[in-house]
């Protein structure tokens, strides 16, 4: 298959897929589209962000090793909402390089800021910054506030105030469950 007549020749779920399981089969494939994915045209990239996205949800344990490129990709400045938006799913449900949590953190904390960025992809930053916030609870508070403004300040989706929600709770969650753990050492 060329994946890149592949990914031109027809925007569907199930040519995504076939790709995306073509691309997977061999590590020279998967090189072929990552490289698509960063030199390609405006909507090779597009759909090869869409592929990555596809093949990540099947296999999230073998994307760590692309992380940094897709962050650099993503800290070029004017980058596609398509290609935000899958890059920030794929990082939803991957293991971040410890390397690459800086960059993904400046990145999900700009987009989620941002009123103007997609609703996808500022939900998508919100789960990835609830996950790093596990790494780094000093952060949960920043967060949570960031939500908080958004939340009194923007006109919100559904889907926005959804997830906003589903955030506060887990971030006062893990608070509370941090809480318990350093009083129960304490009394120990």
């Amino acid at each position: 298959m060329d994946i890149q007549k592949a990914l031109l020749s027809e925007h569907s779920k199930e040519q995504a897929a076939a790709i995306a399981g073509f691309a997977g089969s061999d590590e020279q494939h998967f090189k072929e589209l990552f490289d698509l994915f960063l030199h390609g045209d405006k909507r090779t990239v597009q759909r090869a962000a869409w592929v990555l996205s596809m093949y990540a949800d099947a296999h999230p344990e073998k994307m760590p090793p692309y992380v940094h490129r897709m962050l650099e990709y993503c800290c070029q400045g004017a980058v596609d909402g398509t290609v935000k938006r899958n890059v920030v799913r794929i990082l939803q449900f991957v293991a971040i390089p410890a390397d690459c949590e800086e960059m993904a953190l400046e990145l999900c904390f700009s987009w989620l800021e941002d009123p103007k960025e997609a609703i996808a992809v500022r939900c998508f930053s919100m789960t990835v910054l609830e996950h790093l916030c596990n790494r780094y609870p000093e952060l949960k508070e920043s967060l949570a506030q960031l939500i908080r403004h958004a939340l009194d300040h923007e006109v919100c989706s559904a889907a926005f105030r959804n997830r906003a929600q589903k955030t506060l709770q887990a971030l006062k969650g893990r608070k509370k469950a941090a809480g318990a753990a350093s009083l129960k050492k304490s009394v120990d």
